[in-house]
């Protein structure tokens, strides 16, 4: 599976529960069975997958996309939750993982710690361990893969072992399964 597929999955599970479990403002007005039937006749709650194609393409910041399948349709999946910290991410885990989905992880200092370590590494002293430059070289690969800007891995390396990261693009393949 891919980054952007899990990193995809991840948002659509945090929105869906977060949707759920959102309290209500005081101006919100329930739909009775009525209106909520004469709303699904109307049929103005489809989006086109053009459309939504489109506003993904263009990263519109209106749109949040939530993933409905059921576990059973999730169970080749690793979701990994992810918020600021780890404390949001964290509460939304102990759900998942109440309603018997598996695979199901946090990010571990959450985006934070992935800006910090991974788009924002901190160069390693001459002095620091052959491991941490190591991971230094990983996280200026990934920066690159991540960005798309370039990187020089060779800064303070102490030692010639190249970490390599794929950079390049896969060929996109046919979407399988879905919804109807």
């Amino acid at each position: 599976m891919k980054k952007t597929d899990i990193i995809v999955i991840s948002i659509l599970f945090l929105a869906s529960f977060w949707l759920l479990l959102a309290p209500t403002s005081g101006n919100q007005k329930m739909l009775n069975s009525k209106e909520m039937l004469q709303e699904i006749q109307k049929k103005n709650h489809f989006v086109s997958v053009d459309n939504l194609a489109k506003r993904i393409i263009e990263n519109d910041p209106s749109i949040l996309l939530i993933d409905v399948r059921n576990a059973k349709e999730q169970e080749n999946m690793n979701i990994i939750f992810y918020s600021n910290g780890t404390t949001q991410a964290s509460e939304a885990w102990m759900m998942v993982r109440q309603m018997g989905f598996k695979n199901v992880n946090v990010l571990q200092g959450g985006v934070n710690e992935w800006f910090s370590l991974i788009l924002n590494p901190e160069e390693p002293s001459i002095t620091e361990t052959k491991l941490e430059i190591e991971n230094y070289k990983f996280r200026m690969s990934a920066k690159q893969y991540f960005t798309g800007v370039k990187v020089d891995n060779q800064q303070n390396s102490g030692s010639s072992t190249s970490i390599k990261v794929n950079t390049s693009k896969k060929k996109k393949k046919g979407a399988s399964g879905g919804c109807s």
